[in-house]
C-alpha cells in the first residue's frame, strides 16, 4: 500500500513538471495568446496550490509510514522476545534430551514421554504466539479507528465552537447596535428636555 502511495506521489510530481515545462515554454514564446496573458496569473496560483497540496500529502504519507514502521518494529520486537523464550526452552529440552541419553535403555520409554510432551508445549507456545499476534493486530485496527474517530469527534467540536464563536459575535454586535440606538434615543431625550 505504501509503495502504491509513493509511485502516485511521483507520478503526480513527474506530471506536474510536465504541466509546469509547457507553461513556460508558452510563457517563453514572443506572442502569446491574449487570454492566456489574461489568465497567467490564475495558472501560476494554481500551480502554487498543486505543490502546497503535494507538501501536505507527502508530510501525510511520511506521518502514515513512520506510525506503520514503529507498529512493526514493535511487533517484530515481541516477536523476538517470543523467539529467544522458545530457544532457551529448546535448549533446556535438548540438555534434559543429553542427560537421558546416558541411561537410554532404563528411561526410553519416558524419554519418549518427555519429548512428546515438549513437542506438544512448543506446538502450544506456537499456537499462543499466532493467536497473540492476531490479537495484536485486531487491537492495532481498533486503536487505528478509535484515532481516526477521535479525530472526527475534535473536527466537529472544532466547528461547533466557530458557529457558537459567530454567534456570540453577531449577538455582541446587536447588544451594542441596540445600546448605539438607545444612546441616540437618550441624547434626543435630552435635547428636548434642555
Amino acid at each position: 500500500m505504501e509503495e502504491k502511495i509513493c509511485r502516485a506521489l511521483k507520478l503526480t510530481k513527474l506530471r506536474q513538471e510536465s504541466f509546469s515545462r509547457s507553461l513556460d515554454e508558452i510563457h517563453e514564446q514572443k506572442t502569446p495568446p491574449k487570454s492566456f496573458r489574461r489568465r497567467k496569473g490564475d495558472w501560476r496560483r494554481e500551480r502554487r496550490k498543486v505543490v502546497s497540496k503535494e507538501k501536505e500529502f507527502e508530510e501525510r504519507c511520511e506521518e502514515f509510514i513512520k506510525l506503520r514502521d514503529a507498529e512493526v518494529e514493535e511487533h517484530y520486537k515481541e516477536i523476538e522476545l517470543k523467539e529467544k523464550d522458545f530457544e532457551e526452552r529448546r535448549r533446556e529440552v535438548e540438555l534434559e534430551r543429553k542427560k537421558l541419553e546416558g541411561r537410554r535403555k532404563e528411561v526410553e520409554e519416558e524419554e519418549e514421554l518427555v519429548r512428546n510432551k515438549f513437542a506438544y508445549e512448543i506446538e502450544l507456545k506456537e499456537k499462543e504466539i499466532e493467536e497473540r499476534r492476531r490479537e495484536l493486530e485486531v487491537e492495532r485496527k481498533k486503536l487505528a479507528e478509535k484515532i481516526k474517530l477521535k479525530e472526527e469527534k475534535i473536527e466537529e467540536r472544532r466547528k461547533e465552537i466557530e458557529v457558537e464563536r459567530k454567534k456570540l459575535i453577531e449577538g455582541i454586535e446587536s447588544k451594542e447596535k441596540k445600546i448605539e440606538e438607545r444612546q441616540k434615543e437618550i441624547e434626543v431625550e435630552r435635547k428636548k428636555l434642555d
